[in-house]
């Protein structure tokens, strides 16, 4: 496995850590693409894909765009899409394409979930004024008998 170590100012709030079973290394254009079993960790963010090219420059990464079976995990929030945007200034990842995020609360699909990674907040988009769907699990406590 390859691994990227990138500086804690790479992003905002910590260390960004790629790794992947090959990479290519674009110096003159400041590329790198990573391919096959990839997976970029920052603090409590993770996001895997089949594929990754990051933009950077001075050790510092601008944006990132994932596709191939994407999927990205903080906290108790679970996201899958075709693609996903990620971009260092402003702190977020875009899901696009059949994209869905799920926590303990239920499931979001969109055709655009935008997702900021320090404050996690979540935003969902639809494309053609489809509506946006929203699937809340009830999970009923059990009620314990009384002795």
């Amino acid at each position: 496995m390859l691994c990227l170590m990138w500086s804690a100012s790479a992003w905002a709030a910590g260390e960004v850590q790629i790794e992947s079973d090959r990479m290519q290394m674009n110096s003159l254009h400041h590329r790198a693409t990573f391919m096959g079993g990839v997976l970029l960790t920052r603090d409590d963010f993770e996001l895997r894909c089949d594929q990754l090219v990051v933009d950077y420059l001075n050790n510092e990464i601008k944006q990132a765009i994932a596709t191939g079976r994407v999927r990205m995990h903080q906290g108790i929030k679970h996201g899958t899409s075709d693609k996903a945007i990620f971009e260092k200034k402003a702190n977020r990842v875009t899901l696009i394409g059949h994209a869905s995020v799920e926590d303990e609360q239920g499931v979001i699909h969109g055709y655009k979930i935008i997702h900021n990674i320090t404050q996690g907040d979540t935003q969902i988009l639809q494309k053609n004024n489809e509506p946006v769907r929203l699937h809340i699990e009830n999970r009923a406590i059990p009620k314990t008998k009384d002795p």
